[in-house]
């Protein structure tokens, strides 16, 4: 028996189907004038949304322009179009927003010994796999990674276990968590994390010391799906799932609009993500 979120989340496919017009337009930094690639967009509470390409387009399926869209990336402040003001073919403009937070120093003489090992490297059952569930462009999945101690991040890896398409392009998210109510909080990087590469089972790793994260608790991993793969979607492509008795289970939304909730089913397993950091002295 496999574990597919193609096979349980059935809901990006028909919120498609039952669309009746396509909203096009384009995001554009607000004092630049220059386009915004892989801004996240969707409906406000719904299921349905998209990702801009990376010229700032996009185009959004909805089912009637009865519509409150938002608009959000890394390093701006978020907005809101109301759909029922808007012509189908838009320019959405976003400001800039400046972090205020502490500077980070990655000083090595304050790390000893070598990287450990956060989250579920290797999966015992490899008969179990998941996927993203919808080629919706947003969509996005991941597990918990269990962090108590200030942690330097070093890289971030996720076992491919199934490639079937050209190319696979994702962003990498990391959310606060509290395990006492077991609440999703803010996204906790500063910087757009993007991956590019060919699809190819394998451990997918990411180098991350040049972003100077630095991890106090745990946190969600996450891969967002943000570009197409010629039109193929990312049907095919599947990661390894393991038990866990640490925070287990596999958190999932198709719109960044939309809650990252825990899936009911298989609750003990979740996807084969995990960091390597060094503990700050």
């Amino acid at each position: 028996m496999r574990l597919l979120l193609f096979l349980l989340l059935l809901g990006g496919s028909t919120a498609y189907g039952q669309s009746q017009i396509v909203w096009k337009g384009r995001v554009l930094d607000a004092q630049s004038q220059q386009p915004l690639p892989y801004v996240n967009i969707g409906v406000v509470g719904g299921m349905i949304g998209t990702v801009s390409n990376q010229s700032g387009f996009f185009a959004l399926p909805l089912k009637s322009k009865k519509a409150l869209v938002r608009f959000s990336t890394i390093g701006y402040k978020s907005a809101e179009v109301d759909l029922s003001n808007q012509s189908m073919d838009s320019v959405v403009v976003l400001e800039p927003e400046a972090y205020e937070l502490e500077a980070v120093e990655i000083v090595r003489s304050r790390f000893e010994g070598s990287p450990e090992t956060y989250g579920l490297r290797d999966g015992p059952d490899r008969t179990h796999s998941i996927g993203f569930g919808s080629s919706q462009l947003g969509t996005e999945f991941g597990a918990l990674i269990p962090i108590s101690d200030s942690t330097w991040i070093i890289s971030a890896h996720f076992e491919i276990n199934h490639a079937k398409g050209d190319s696979m392009h994702f962003r990498v998210n990391m959310y606060a968590y509290d395990p006492v109510t077991e609440m999703i909080g803010e996204n906790l990087l500063t910087d757009q994390i993007l991956i590019s590469r060919p699809q190819k089972p394998g451990t997918l790793s990411i180098d991350l010391r040049e972003y100077s994260i630095v991890l106090t608790g745990p946190v969600l991993l996450t891969l967002e799906w943000i570009r197409d793969d010629g039109n193929a979607g990312n049907q095919g492509l599947t990661f390894d799932v393991g038990k866990d008795k640490e925070l287990s289970g596999t958190f999932w939304r198709m719109s960044s609009q939309g809650a990252l909730t825990q899936l009911d089913v298989k609750r003990r397993y979740k996807p084969c993500f995990y960091l390597q950091g060094k503990r700050v002295n």
